[in-house]
């Protein structure tokens, strides 16, 4: 079986390559692409796999964009951050899929499912001569429109340097960013560690964050809605806010934002 893989951060390809090895040493990775015209080359030259892989966000656009400019009917399995309510759409157009971070057991049971469907492939007979390799019938037009509906500009985690090695924290696992001097940092949740990140303040909030679930606060702090605890009255017409992440700072809303903080808590 040839399998290509489609994936423009270099941790996760190599990770998604071990775990494809692990389920069956035999599979061969013909190549591997970071980019939408890396993708459409691929194939434009006449480039042959049993199954791709491919996230869903690349460098230079979203993948779908690859079905409009080749007609591929290679069967595909993504790989995806976007959060749950989103899967239900793969479901509907029979496509499968893996949530990153990609763990070995899923990935089996995708490749699996691939397997079956390909052998019932193999097995079909038709009178009018169709392709029984075909697998066309999967609308990924269909399925961008499904999910088009949701707000995807806003980044679904961050990538952040621990020692000499890097690691992935998703937003839901964000509680705020503060600032010291001109460096900001990312606080996780879970063990409350910090993480620098190489954004502005201003940058995460008018760019890379989804103002529905991310507030800032003040000149200082950018909190997550679901990492509030508990909000007081504090002096001088301002509010004072606990999240459950340990933070060593105290948190105020500045007064003149404390209405329209009410407005987004509230919303």
């Amino acid at each position: 079986m040839k399998v290509l893989i489609v994936e423009d951060e270099n941790l996760a390809c190599e990770r998604l390559a071990d775990l494809v090895k692990q389920y069956d040493e035999q599979i061969e990775i013909v190549g591997f692409c970071d980019t939408i015209k890396d993708t459409v080359d691929f194939f434009a030259r006449g480039g042959h796999v049993d199954l791709v892989f491919m996230d869903i966000q690349l460098a230079d656009g979203k993948s779908f964009e690859i079905f409009e400019k080749v007609d591929l009917d290679t069967p595909v399995i993504f790989t995806t951050t976007y959060e749950s309510y989103m899967l239900k759409a793969f479901k509907t157009n029979s496509i499968d899929y893996l949530l990153k971070p990609i763990n070995y057991l899923e990935l089996k049971m995708a490749i699996d499912k691939f397997k079956k469907l390909w052998l019932k492939k193999e097995q079909l007979v038709t009178a009018n001569g169709e392709d029984i390799h075909d697998f066309s019938g999967f609308d990924y037009q269909k399925l961008l429109l499904a999910i088009g509906n949701k707000d995807e500009k806003y980044k679904k985690r961050f990538l952040v340097k621990v020692g000499d090695k890097f690691k992935f924290v998703p937003v839901e696992n964000i509680g705020c960013f503060y600032a010291e001097g001109k460096v900001v940092y990312l606080l996780e949740k879970n063990n409350a560690k910090r993480y620098i990140v190489d954004y502005t303040l201003e940058e995460l909030e008018s760019e890379y964050l989804n103002p529905k679930r991310f507030y800032r606060i003040n000149r200082k702090f950018i909190i997550h809605i679901d990492d509030i605890q508990e909000i007081r009255n504090y002096v001088n017409s301002r509010l004072k806010v606990f999240i459950d992440t340990p933070c060593k700072y105290d948190l105020i809303v500045s007064r003149e934002k404390v209405l329209d903080f009410k407005n987004w808590i509230d919303n």
